[in-house]
């Protein structure tokens, strides 16, 4: 029996912008800075896309909590 890894659930910009409660807007100018959840582009040119995985944006959440939050 092969033990498999579960595949990544990956969201859209607009989708991490109603978690995150924010513009997809906001989110263009932290890829475009440098700052923000970890992303991953598909595609190239004008019609390239970003999609950040469930996971890891979990993971940069929890580099911004405050104690008792």
């Amino acid at each position: 029996m092969s033990s498999q890894q579960p595949l990544p659930v990956f969201l859209t910009p607009g989708q991490v912008g109603l978690i995150l409660q924010i513009k997809e807007r906001t989110l263009e100018k932290w890829r475009d800075v440098g700052f923000g959840p970890p992303y991953r582009r598909l595609g190239n040119g004008p019609r390239e896309k970003a999609i950040y995985e469930l996971h890891a944006l979990g993971t940069w959440l929890e580099q911004y909590a405050r104690p008792g939050s």
